[in-house]
């Protein structure tokens, strides 16, 4: 049994590693990881000098994993997030944050497990591009027990609303109300998307492994050219054809 903290908890991958939890890791104990309260200066009354503030409290929805709890945290002070993971006596902490948007806070967990001999185990799920190189170089830095999953793309994009997924919705090549479809190079090219809930899954299991994870994990749901995507999604609208819009990188 693990004592676990998912960052990004409350985030569309995060909601989907809980909802995982409820149904095939109850016998683990759950905390997820909250920002603090947000002060946002709304404006000052002149003549007075007095500034107007307003509290803007994070209130978390009810987890669907029912022994779960929320811990508010602030992940810009590595020495308070020690300090709560420790008193929570956590052994493993689910990174779920995006890298696009929270690489420092990412990268403030990293700093945070290297300080913390109390964490042994980080499977790293989080999605995106600019973000993963510093966490991955930082995470080398470490004496943790790790693992970085990549997943190539979500699969989830193209079947909202369709399709169950906790993710904020997302175009990206494909627009199926439009019909448009943009494609890079010939089109032939393959890569990887991935269910949101298979990810989930894994996470999941993962954490019964009794071996030593590896540094990284790779998961493929489907692996697939643009160009096959196109062929399916034109099934699916039946006679409306998908209009193409080539995307060529231009040589220097």
């Amino acid at each position: 049994m693990a004592v676990l903290a998912i960052a990004g908890g409350t985030g569309g991958v995060g909601k989907t590693v809980v909802e995982q939890l409820s149904l095939h890791g109850a016998h683990h104990t759950v905390y997820i990881l909250t920002r603090e309260v947000d002060m946002t200066p709304l404006g000052s009354q002149r003549g007075h000098g007095d500034i107007s503030l307003t509290l803007h409290h994070q209130i978390p929805p009810k987890p669907i994993l029912e022994h779960a709890r929320f811990l508010k945290v602030d992940y810009g002070h590595v020495d308070s997030l020690t300090k709560t993971l420790q008193d929570h006596k956590i052994d493993t902490v689910i990174s779920t944050i995006n890298l696009e948007t929270d690489a420092g806070s990412q990268a403030q967990l990293v700093n945070l497990w290297r300080s913390s001999m109390k964490i042994h185990r980080d499977p790293n799920a989080a999605p995106g591009i600019g973000g993963w190189i510093p966490n991955a170089r930082a995470l080398k830095k470490t004496n943790l027990e790790y693992i970085r999953i990549s997943i190539g793309l979500f699969s989830d994009y193209w079947g909202m609303p369709r399709i169950k997924s906790n993710l904020k919705p997302f175009q990206w090549l494909l627009d199926m109300d439009k019909g448009i479809v943009v494609v890079p190079g010939s089109g032939n090219e393959k890569f990887t998307v991935t269910y949101s809930e298979d990810l989930a899954r894994v996470i999941v299991k993962l954490l019964d492994v009794d071996e030593k994870w590896p540094k990284r994990g790779f998961l493929s749901g489907s692996d697939i050219s643009i160009n096959e995507v196109i062929v399916t999604a034109e099934k699916i609208r039946g006679m409306s054809p998908i209009k193409s819009l080539s995307l060529h990188a231009e040589v220097i």
